[in-house]
């Protein structure tokens, strides 16, 4: 009796300690999150006038183009990165510092190998574009910085593929704030470089090597710093293990779906409004989704530590955090969305008139459509944080891959119909009755079905 009673008071005991142990993770990374935030966003504000000043607004433009295109093909890894993460987060809940250690170690040299095919394939093909042409440069010596500087970007962007595999690793351990702590240092280190890339007098190619190697440096750090906690390299362990990368690709193919549907969620709907209501209509559309986006990334701190917390929760077979966790969530976005979302749609207009000095109208339901995106997404950032937690990732890709669809389909004759108010109003109602509905249901027959403790299998994804 005595020896069941302990073993029952030891077991409630590292339920309470884990569970202490993860809101104080959460806590942690979201509040390094709030004020890596802050000082990314200062940080930005002052060197943009500042790199305005030093290139003039032709180079400048080509500079942001060139960024810009580079946000097009963020889902190069094929969604490893994201599928690394899940992996990291389950061997971490098994307490398996083998098993966590040889997921990093083949998950990096996998995206190291995707990271030299793009460099092979990619580097050809940059090289023999007409850029002139492509950006409609009329400058000769712009055009030929524009090859030059497009070069570089691509290199940074395809040496950040593997040392991004840090962030993962931080964020799987539960280490959110490391991350925090590295996007923060990695603008301030943009910062510096703006100013003394200004300061030297710099060309528009050396000004951008300057200013890519700011995140690529900031991600080596990262790693110097998670040594701490973790011994991610080992001459005397294997490097590679072949029954790990089955579950990286099946994982990550998972979340390659929704990248590529947040990539053209993005995209489509300003070209559509360009086409349909002309270039005029997109800069009060930008100048919204740019608040609406502040929200949006508010939100995102607070829930996206639920993901790694989740998940090591569901390994060791804390079912009873994880349910009063997911509640608790929900909780939080009903109390506390309503109130930012109505400010935004009777405040909205004046609150970008003072921000932007835009003079042009927004109108009433176009606030109303926004500031609903707003508040469907983070229900739906919810669902998604609880379903990538426990590895239920083939629904998101299936219905997510549908509203995208839809939204895409729809778009255009909607807005030639109603005007600027069709692209929010399109995209919120279609990720309503397609994304969000599948979702919830799901999430609430997960949340019943839900029992514990988890079997971790090491060659292969697990599943409820």
């Amino acid at each position: 009796m005595w020896t069941k009673f302990l073993n029952l008071w030891k077991t409630s005991h590292e339920e309470a300690t884990f569970s202490a142990r993860r809101w104080r993770r959460i806590f942690q990374a979201a509040g390094a999150g709030a004020a890596g935030r802050i000082i990314s966003i200062t940080c930005s504000l002052v060197q943009i006038p500042i790199a305005l000043r030093h290139l003039g607004s032709d180079s400048f433009g080509l500079w942001i183009t060139l960024t810009s295109m580079v946000t097009l093909v963020n889902f190069a890894d094929l969604g490893m990165g994201l599928g690394l993460q899940n992996l990291i987060s389950r061997a971490h809940g098994k307490d398996a510092p083998h098993e966590l250690n040889l997921a990093f170690r083949t998950g990096f040299l996998v995206l190291t190998g995707i990271s030299a095919l793009l460099l092979l394939g990619g580097l050809p093909i940059i090289s023999h574009l007409d850029w002139a042409v492509l950006l409609n440069i009329h400058n000769s010596v712009l055009a030929l910085d524009a090859k030059s500087s497009a070069m570089v970007v691509a290199i940074a962007f395809c040496v950040g593929i593997p040392l991004m595999t840090f962030q993962r690793v931080a964020t799987g351990l539960q280490l959110g704030w490391l991350t925090s702590a590295t996007a923060c240092l990695g603008s301030i280190l943009s910062l510096l470089f703006v100013l003394i890339a200004s300061f030297l007098n710099m060309r528009l190619v050396a000004f951008i090597t300057m200013v890519v190697l700011a995140p690529l440096l900031a991600n080596i750090v990262l790693a110097l710093m998670l040594r701490t906690h973790v011994r991610l390299f080992s001459s005397q362990e294997r490097f590679f293990d072949s029954r790990m990368i089955r579950p990286l690709f099946k994982s990550g193919l998972m979340f390659l779906v929704p990248q590529i549907g947040a990539t053209l969620m993005n995209a489509v709907p300003v070209v559509v409004l360009s086409a349909v209501c002309g270039p005029a209509a997109v800069t009060p559309y930008s100048l919204a989704q740019r608040i609406v986006g502040l929200a949006s990334q508010a939100a995102s701190m607070v829930l996206t530590p639920l993901w790694p917390a989740y998940a090591e929760a569901y390994v060791r077979g804390d079912v009873d955090w994880i349910k009063k966790t997911f509640r608790l969530s929900i909780l939080a976005v009903v109390l506390g969305l309503p109130l930012p979302c109505l400010a935004f749609w009777l405040h909205g207009e004046t609150l970008i008139r003072l921000w932007s000095s835009y003079q042009g109208e927004l109108g009433f339901w176009f606030l109303g459509a926004m500031a609903a995106w707003l508040a469907v997404t983070t229900a739906g950032l919810v669902c998604a944080m609880f379903l990538n937690g426990l590895g239920r990732l083939r629904g998101q890709a299936i219905y997510g891959s549908l509203f995208v669809g839809c939204a895409i389909l729809l778009l255009r004759p909607i807005t030639e119909q109603i005007g600027m108010v069709g692209v929010p109003l399109t995209m919120t109602i279609c990720y309503v009755i397609i994304n969000l509905s599948c979702a919830t249901i799901e999430c609430f027959r997960v949340y019943r079905n839900l029992s514990g403790p988890v079997k971790f299998r090491f060659n292969s994804a697990p599943a409820l």
